[in-house]
């Protein structure tokens, strides 16, 4: 199934437009009925508390700075070494 990212990836900050909460993209989701959300982390606050993601749609985003890019291992095809991933039995 593909998710519609709108252009985003994992690890963009982005602003919601509407809240105008700014956070990390960590996570896309997408309904049944077709509705695309996504997963915004803000910064760790004054006190060091991590506060919990915060959702809002796709579409209500704005980009503020782009993620790092994620490299494929052409040659192997799958995640870069070292995703976390089990070892094959």
């Amino acid at each position: 199934m593909f998710v519609e990212t709108n252009g985003f990836a994992i690890g963009d900050i982005a602003q919601d437009e509407a809240t105008e909460l700014i956070g990390r993209i960590t996570a896309f989701t997408q309904y049944a009925t077709g509705c695309a959300r996504v997963a915004l982390q803000p910064k760790v606050d004054k006190d060091g508390k991590v506060p919990d993601p915060y959702w809002t749609d796709v579409l209500s985003l704005s980009l503020v700075e782009a993620g790092p890019q994620h490299v494929i291992d052409a040659e192997k095809g799958g995640p870069p070494a070292g995703y976390g991933l089990a070892p094959s039995r």
